[in-house]
């Protein structure tokens, strides 16, 4: 791996680590941090797969830092490894593209302490990073479901849900890819 693509990767991992780290410490100037503001925070881990559609199979592995603003939104930065592998199966280096991005999410039906689960309506943006043949905008909408942490005095608990995606591709001659992805993973 080339050293400038190693330093890039590094750079937008200290950027995010920045970003979240700021949030807690932008107004601690004469207090301290309480341990209900660090419950707010969790990381996400998940896999979206896609189902066959322009002669190719998307998949995606994000990786997401959350804060819970309030009891019903809340606000994350991802970073996603995108995969775009062809019907056949065959994988190249240049079937892959990297993005950083946000977005918010909401959760429409009122939470009550012993909820099993929550549903959350999110939405977000990524942008490409790197030198890919596959570099592209992508926006998504969905609905996911988590386990309610409180409820279950679990620290991981699962992450189930279905986003319809939009790839609008930056390079010349891929049309913009549109479709619904299962995803699955875990919140920290």
């Amino acid at each position: 791996m080339k050293r400038n693509t190693i330093f890039k990767r590094l750079s937008m991992m200290v950027v995010t680590v920045f970003f979240v780290t700021n949030t807690f410490t932008s107004n601690a100037q004469n207090t301290t941090v309480s341990p209900s503001k660090l419950q707010d925070l969790h990381i996400e881990a998940r896999l979206g797969i896609c189902a066959p559609a322009q002669s190719m199979i998307p998949e995606d592995i994000t990786i997401s830092a959350l804060y819970q603003i309030s009891p019903r939104f809340s606000a994350q930065i991802l970073t996603a490894g995108q995969y775009f592998m062809p019907k056949e199966g065959m994988t190249n280096k240049y079937n892959h593209a990297f993005g950083l991005g946000g977005g918010i999410g909401f959760s429409p039906f009122p939470i009550e302490p012993g909820d099993f689960g929550i549903y959350e309506i999110r939405v977000n943006m990524t942008a490409p990073i790197g030198n890919s043949d596959y570099k592209n905008m992508g926006y998504g909408l969905g609905m996911y479901w988590r386990g309610n942490v409180q409820a279950t005095h679990r620290r991981i608990v699962p992450l189930a849900g279905v986003e319809y995606r939009i790839h609008d591709f930056i390079t010349e001659g891929f049309n913009t890819f549109k479709g619904f992805y299962a995803t699955f993973g875990l919140r920290f």
